[in-house]
């Protein structure tokens, strides 16, 4: 009986509201709408509805909530961001996954759109001489969450050029004043060190196990066509914009019985490298009873002043 009694304490106390109109109540219709959203309905438009109706309620309640003390802030109500960052999290999972930034990217313009209406509900929705829109406070503060919008926007095409030019990341970025990378600089990030690694593994998989004839039949119709090798490195990584600005050339010495290669990625793309630089390995291709074995060098790398430094770190396949 005493526990009866503590449960419906604690539910007319920290539950249910204490009027119909109360912030409270949209909270309990959202809970409602989630757990009916729960359960097995076959009907998939029904289920996404409830749920859209679950965080339409859950928003109304917090942004109620919020509106009130302890949350503001010198009588500044932090409402219209929580809003408008909820508004900004349903319409992510509403857009498609290459138009979500999207909605990042409005989340202050729609927050302070929220303080507006806010604002001019709270004044008793009265036109007044000078409207709340029109009043020099409320420009800096609109034009200042424009500002921060252009921002995020700027942020996300940095990003994506960024994902679409990996290997631009391998720049020294401290006198930018739009980048910062928390990693040093280093040719370590460039895909140029994949391309080259994956030029050494493609030449000891086209010699391994053959015959000489085979072997040389291969380089001899590698050091005609340049393009061989390059499709079949660009087919091996992630189809990227950046593909366009890597060069493979394959420089190759015959000898008696042996093959001198030179493997290289030059990077035609943005650098702080004047004329980019160029990523080489070089090959030695032997003769061995009729086979063939491959000894190669570590990368190093060709900078515009003509010199070859070894890239640190870098260990053969």
């Amino acid at each position: 009986m005493k526990t009866l009694t503590k449960a419906n304490t604690f539910l007319q106390k920290y539950l249910l509201p204490p009027q119909f109109f109360h912030w409270k109540t949209p909270l309990l219709i959202s809970l409602f709408f989630f757990l009916i959203s729960a359960l097995e309905i076959k009907n998939q438009g029904l289920k996404h509805s409830l749920g859209d109706f679950s965080w339409l309620f859950f928003t109304i309640g917090v942004g109620w909530r919020t509106n009130q003390p302890p949350f503001l802030i010198r009588g500044i109500s932090i409402s219209p961001w929580i809003i408008g960052g909820l508004i900004s999290i349903f319409l992510s999972g509403k857009l498609a996954f290459d138009r979500q930034a999207l909605a990042v990217i409005f989340w202050p313009i729609i927050s302070v759109c929220l303080a507006v209406i806010i604002k001019f509900i709270n004044s008793g929705a009265k036109l007044e001489p000078t409207p709340p829109l029109i009043r020099p406070i409320f420009l800096i503060i609109i034009l200042i969450h424009v500002l921060i919008s252009c921002w995020l926007a700027f942020h996300f095409i940095i990003q994506g050029w960024l994902n679409e030019y990996p290997s631009v990341l391998a720049n020294d970025f401290s006198k930018s004043s739009f980048v910062i990378s928390l990693k040093p600089p280093s040719l370590t990030n460039s895909r140029g060190m994949l391309i080259i690694k994956l030029m050494e593994q493609q030449l000891n998989i086209k010699t391994r196990n053959q015959s000489w004839e085979k072997v040389e039949a291969w380089l001899i119709a590698m050091s005609r066509n340049q393009y061989l090798m390059r499709n079949e490195i660009f087919h091996k990584i992630p189809s990227l914009r950046e593909n366009s600005k890597w060069e493979l050339k394959t420089e190759i010495i015959q000898g008696q019985s042996r093959y001198q290669l030179r493997l290289l990625a030059v990077w035609h793309g943005l650098s702080n490298k004047p004329g980019g630089y160029t990523l080489s390995k070089f090959c030695e291709v032997t003769k061995m009873v009729n086979r063939a074995t491959v000894v190669c060098q570590p990368i190093k790398m060709d900078n515009s002043s003509g010199k070859i430094r070894k890239i640190k770190g870098e260990n053969q396949i």
